[in-house]
């Protein structure tokens, strides 16, 4: 299991610390303040419902993040996302080949 994810020996549950160190980690360039906000978005809550091999489709992806951290946590899975955002379409795809480095067992795409 990757070190961004641990898992309790008692209750099995799956916990994701440091989701923003992930996120800094996935967004290293590309505008400040889109960087910024992905470092601050509350995607815990949705991550945890993303199971192996599962295929999500995640419509207004914006840079992606959902995807990024599901990745960078190990999960493995398809993940697609799409979004009018043009700036935010650059940015998931420069995430997109760091995320194939740091967790090459998920297919992303943009």
């Amino acid at each position: 299991m990757p070190a961004f994810r641990s898992q309790d020996p008692t209750s099995g549950a799956v916990h994701t610390p440091r989701l923003a160190e992930v996120s800094r980690k996935l967004y290293q360039d590309g505008p400040l303040l889109l960087r910024k906000l992905q470092h601050w978005r509350p995607y815990k809550n949705l991550v945890v419902h993303v199971r192996e091999g599962s295929r999500v489709l995640d419509v207004g992806c914006g840079s992606g993040l959902l995807l990024g951290l599901t990745a960078a946590l190990g999960i493995k899975f398809e993940g697609v996302g799409f979004d009018v955002s043009h700036h935010g379409i650059d940015l998931a795809t420069r995430m997109t080949r760091r995320a194939a480095s740091i967790a090459p067992h998920a297919k992303l795409s943009t």
